[in-house]
């Protein structure tokens, strides 16, 4: 949990590009070295990015209330793997407990869940699981797939093996009160140590806070685990 460093800010650039809508924009394996090495590249692939992705993000507060008294109860951590860019391994995932129903737009519904309840890896600027505030995006037409989907933000938390951080959510959730902020630790300063580390820094300030999706879930177990944890919040608890 820190302040970003140049390197850092890269990283966490890279990231938003790895969930882009667009193939061109997913960070390969020579992605970090080659902007680092090149301002004008990272220059250019910054403005792209802003016009891309700026319309692929919501913020929470632009959302509508939902009327559902629904959650979400997963058993077990869920996850789905998919390689994007130059066959990159992407991991994303939800963790085992509750995810609220809180949000929605005009297409579908928000599950948030408690704390850092969503992780992901990329083998190549992420390999260790890192930890989101976020949830489960249910689309109001069933024919389209739900999705993972976590706030932006500038700390970084990670875990060693997403198995032992399971098992000690479960010891402590069973010693300590439930419920918690959604929204903490969303924020903290980027430091840029040159002029590209700067508008990266821009870039990011710009987009904290957002709602960032993860592609559409693939994997029909996956799915079948999230539409049969769908219940009403008062039968959940």
């Amino acid at each position: 949990m820190t302040g970003l460093s140049y390197n850092d800010a890269l990283v966490t650039f890279s990231l938003r590009i790895s969930v882009a809508p667009s193939p061109t924009l997913r960070a390969g394996p020579s992605f970090i070295s080659s902007i680092k090495m090149n301002p004008v590249k990272l220059f250019c692939t910054i403005i792209v990015c802003i016009v891309i992705t700026g319309c692929a993000s919501t913020r929470p507060e632009n959302l509508s209330k939902t009327g559902r008294n629904e959650e979400i109860v997963l058993n077990e951590r869920i996850s789905t793997v998919s390689y994007r860019g130059m066959h990159v391994r992407c991991e994303e995932g939800a963790l085992p407990g509750v995810y609220a129903a809180t949000s929605e737009d005009a297409d579908g519904v928000y599950y948030f869940g408690k704390e850092r309840a969503i992780w992901m890896t990329n083998e190549v600027i992420q390999p260790k699981p890192r930890l989101f505030v976020g949830g489960i995006y249910v689309p109001k037409n069933k024919a389209n797939a739900p999705r993972f989907f976590h706030i932006f933000e500038k700390e970084i938390h990670t875990t060693d093996n997403i198995d032992s951080f399971v098992q000690q959510r479960i010891v402590q959730s069973a010693v300590m009160p439930s419920g918690g902020n959604t929204n903490a630790g969303v924020g903290v300063n980027v430091a840029g140590n040159v002029i590209a580390g700067a508008l990266i820094g821009a870039l990011i300030d710009n987009a904290v806070g957002q709602i960032d999706m993860y592609p559409p879930i693939e994997d029909n177990d996956v799915k079948r685990k999230i539409y049969a944890g769908i219940r009403p919040a008062d039968t959940a608890q």
